[in-house]
């Protein structure tokens, strides 16, 4: 499959493969770097849908697993952080029987 790149895609197509360089799904924690990569590539794709698209089809099929776990694990923890902080402010209503 051959791509027609314009010059949106090329800048993508050489930005992601460098960041991804950077990137460590593998570690138990993520490292300060990783998170700010990650952090950095999730405002880039909504900017420009198509060329992010087309710049990750030219990605080696290693390069894209890893931008894919990174990013999926980066939104997993998103979302539990969220939860739990639904949970700390959620009030507290204590509950009195009469009569009993």
């Amino acid at each position: 499959m051959r791509l027609r790149l314009d010059s949106e895609t090329r800048a993508y197509a050489v930005l992601l493969p460098t960041l991804i360089l950077l990137l460590d799904p593998q570690a138990s924690s993520p490292s300060a770097i990783h998170s700010r990569i990650v952090g950095h590539l999730l405002g880039l794709a909504p900017q420009c849908p198509a060329a992010f698209r087309d710049a990750t089809a030219t990605l080696t099929p290693e390069a894209r697993t890893t931008l894919e776990t990174s990013i999926r694990q980066s939104i997993v923890r998103q979302q539990a952080a969220s939860t739990a902080e639904v949970r700390k402010a959620a009030p507290v209503i204590a509950l009195k029987t009469f009569g009993a």
